[in-house]
């Protein structure tokens, strides 16, 4: 999933709103993942600030790629059920 070619496709596949706030994973490994969001005009709201949903989104792609990661790497493997 650090390959940014196959991120985006699955952003572009998965997560489409993903995809258009830009949102960019940095780092992933067993005790944590870094996302990262652009500050850009579909993620700004009137005040000039980022909007609670992009910032909710970002949070929630880092736990579930986390909680993923994890789960892929298991014996036996494991379900995962969102």
């Amino acid at each position: 999933m650090l390959n940014p070619f196959f991120f985006k496709l699955f952003l572009f596949l998965k997560l489409p709103m993903a995809f258009l706030a830009g949102l960019k994973l940095k780092e992933l490994i067993d005790e944590h993942s870094v996302v990262l969001i652009k500050y850009k005009y579909l993620n700004k709201n009137p005040f000039g600030s980022i909007y609670f949903a992009c910032l909710s989104m970002e949070g929630e792609l880092a736990s579930g790629m986390l909680a993923a990661s994890i789960a892929n790497k298991s014996k036996p493997k494991l379900s995962m059920l969102i």
